[in-house]
């Protein structure tokens, strides 16, 4: 399956307009982190397989990681560029 160039440009937008923007930002930006750090750990356990014991319990450990680190740092990203979206029209009006 093909990502949608609509997909990967919302991921890259350098502009958040709204919280709902925002909100969404910050799903795309973790989705796409937990699918990589996943897909990583998961070719990683599997080529140096011990026991399915082992690799389950690698796997929900890369995801809560990445899920703790993921969703501040997108929100912190994703709020100054809703930051400065509000500072341009503040100073268009101005």
């Amino acid at each position: 399956m093909a990502l949608r160039p609509n997909f990967i440009m919302r991921i890259f937008r350098a502009s958040i307009t709204n919280k709902r923007e925002l909100f969404n930002y910050v799903g795309c930006i973790t989705g796409v982190c937990v699918a990589v750090a996943l897909a990583v750990d998961v070719t990683n356990q599997l080529a140096f397989f011990v026991d399915w014991a082992t690799c389950l319990r690698s796997w929900a450990i890369t995801v809560i990681l990445v899920l703790a680190l993921a969703i501040p740092i997108s929100r912190t990203i994703g709020n100054a560029h809703l930051e400065l979206y509000r500072a341009q029209i503040i100073g268009r009006k101005a």
